[in-house]
């Protein structure tokens, strides 16, 4: 099971910042190997690196993929 998946966004920080995921200020994105990051943190992240910063997969985000049905 992958270490971002099967747990609450509540129990969680941003990988990024240390900061709570729930806090509710941020808004939150999720990476197609589902780990979720404040997307402020993720955009600045994004800007240095294409790779998600648990895994190191390559970063592909959801709204990158419009549904094509």
């Amino acid at each position: 099971m992958d270490a971002g998946r099967g747990k609450e966004s509540s129990d969680m920080n941003c990988s990024i910042c240390f900061d709570p995921l729930s806090s509710g200020k941020h808004k939150l994105t999720m990476l197609d190997c589902y780990h979720e990051f404040h997307t402020d943190c993720l955009n600045q992240w994004l800007k240095k690196s294409r790779t998600c910063p648990i895994c190191r997969k390559l970063a592909l985000l959801f709204q990158d993929f419009p549904n094509l049905a």
